[in-house]
């Protein structure tokens, strides 16, 4: 689909369609998986200023298939909001999606390091307890 939301007047309703369809594609597959999810918690999201479901949803249907409980917080969730959620859950590991391309994501980037930067003290004392990972898919 790609661009196509720029070219065609219909490209808007195919892409946000066709993620629709991922999404229940994921979540029927976070279903099948979930009744095993009887370990630690785990807890992630996407920063605020990325829009995008379909990356944390996977990476939550792919924590639940390694046996974990997984709580998606969604997209565009701040930082600090993530951390509410790592404290209240005493979450076991906490991920970090972010997605975009070009100039956008390189905007995503340095405002998420500005975040985890102010948020450095707090990430600190979470840092003996559990990992964090942070990933993004280039397009």
């Amino acid at each position: 689909i790609g661009d196509l939301w720029v070219r065609e007047p219909s490209g808007i309703f195919w892409e946000h369609r066709a993620t629709q369809i991922a999404i229940q594609a994921v979540n029927r597959l976070r279903w099948l998986l979930s009744a095993s999810s009887r370990g630690p918690v785990a807890v992630g999201g996407s920063p605020s200023g990325d829009p995008y479901q379909l990356p944390s949803l996977c990476v939550a249907a792919v924590v639940e298939a390694e046996g974990l409980q997984a709580v998606n917080l969604g997209p565009d969730s701040p930082l600090d909001s993530l951390l509410i959620a790592v404290d209240s859950l005493d979450a076991a590991l906490v991920w970090l999606s972010l997605s975009g391309n070009g100039e956008a994501l390189q905007r995503l980037q340095k405002h998420v390091t500005l975040d985890v930067t102010a948020l450095a003290p707090h990430i600190r004392q979470c840092a003996f307890r559990l990992p964090l990972r942070v990933g993004h898919a280039r397009r």
